[in-house]
Formats: C-alpha cells, sequence, structure tokens
C-alpha cells in the first residue's frame, strides 16, 4: 500500500513538473533567446534524471524490507544506501522547487551574467544526476543480489 502510495505520487509531481516547465519556458521564448537555450541546457539534465529520480521511493521500500533478512554487515551497506537515496532524492525536489527562482534569475540577469548562471545550475543539476545515478546502480545490484 506504501509503495503504492509513492508511485501515485511520484507520477502526480513528475505530471506536476511537465507543466511547470513547459509554462515557464514558454515565458522564457518571448524575452530572450539564450536565456531560452540555458533554460533549455538545464532542463535537459532535468529531463534526464527524473524518470530515474521517480524509481528511488519504491527501491528504498524495498531494500529496507531486504535489511532484515541479510547478514548484519550487507544490512549496514543497505541502510547506508537507503540513506543516499533519500538524499538524491531531496536534492531533486529541491532542485525543481528552487527552479522557479532559476528561471527568474535567468530572466532578470544582465547579458554577461547568463553564461555564469548557466554553468552553476547545469553543474548543479548535473551533480545530482551523476549522485542519483551513482546511487541507482548500487541499489539495483543490492536488489538484484538477493533475487
Amino acid at each position: 500500500m506504501r509503495i503504492l502510495f509513492i508511485a501515485v505520487l511520484s507520477v502526480l509531481v513528475f505530471a506536476n513538473c511537465q507543466t511547470t516547465k513547459n509554462e515557464k519556458t514558454d515565458s522564457i521564448v518571448e524575452e530572450n533567446p539564450a536565456v531560452k537555450e540555458g533554460w533549455d541546457t538545464i532542463m535537459a539534465v532535468h529531463d534526464e534524471i527524473m524518470p530515474i529520480s521517480m524509481k528511488l521511493p519504491p527501491m528504498w521500500e524495498a531494500l529496507d524490507s531486504l535489511a532484515s533478512t541479510v547478514d548484519e554487515a550487507t544490512a549496514t551497506e543497505i541502510n547506508e544506501t537507503v540513506i543516499t537515496l533519500k538524499k538524491v532524492h531531496k536534492d531533486m525536489y529541491d532542485w525543481m522547487g528552487d527552479a522557479n527562482l532559476i528561471r527568474v534569475k535567468l530572466e532578470k540577469a544582465k547579458e554577461e551574467a547568463l553564461s555564469a548562471i548557466i554553468a552553476e545550475e547545469t553543474d548543479r543539476i548535473t551533480q545530482i544526476k551523476e549522485e542519483t545515478n551513482t546511487i541507482y546502480e548500487i541499489a539495483q545490484k543490492l536488489l538484484s543480489t538477493e533475487e
């Protein structure tokens, strides 16, 4: 039941994310092509990692269940993995919460500051992407060894 709730919640958040992204992009398109290009660059990374981020809650639920059936060393590894899964998931949703502020910052930036803002936000979302991919692979291996 808990996994179903998390899955439904993730789908709703993803759908909201898609709607919000399109509405924000529309305002950017009209204002400045450089801003649109920067926003699109940032959102491309977001769009790559969002589907994986949505898979994390069911993974940590499965790992939580698995932790009680394995030896102590493996349980410790699983618990550390769960903590990291939750952290990267939170990081993604925190970034999404900041997305409107990022867009506003881009829209208000002077031309010479645009590339620095774009680079900073691209680096930030790329870092989240790399951390998410890494822990996702670790979690998959832990789950697959117990099948």
